[in-house]
């Protein structure tokens, strides 16, 4: 599996928090994301999980735009262990 992101702003509507992200994690790749309270490491997460729609350019997983992707079938692909629940 791979999930990319290109060209992708992230953020809220009216926030933008991050801008021109590209990235690119392959099968069986880590990721570890270090930053202070409030730089966009949640943001990034969700928007690269498809919780949060990107505000410009694209995530995809396995080539396909993550918003295409039915959801049943992206539950089956990612899972995503938050460090507490809100």
């Amino acid at each position: 599996m791979t999930i990319a992101a290109r060209a992708a702003d992230i953020g809220y509507p009216g926030r933008v928090v991050g801008r021109s992200i590209d990235l690119t994690l392959e099968d069986g790749e880590v990721l570890c994301i270090l930053g202070p309270n409030g730089s966009g490491k949640t943001t990034l997460m969700r928007t690269l999980l498809g919780m949060l729609p990107e505000l410009e350019g694209n995530v995809t997983v396995n080539g396909v735009v993550i918003r295409d992707v039915p959801r049943a079938r992206l539950a089956h692909e990612v899972a995503y262990v938050p460090q507490a629940s809100v």
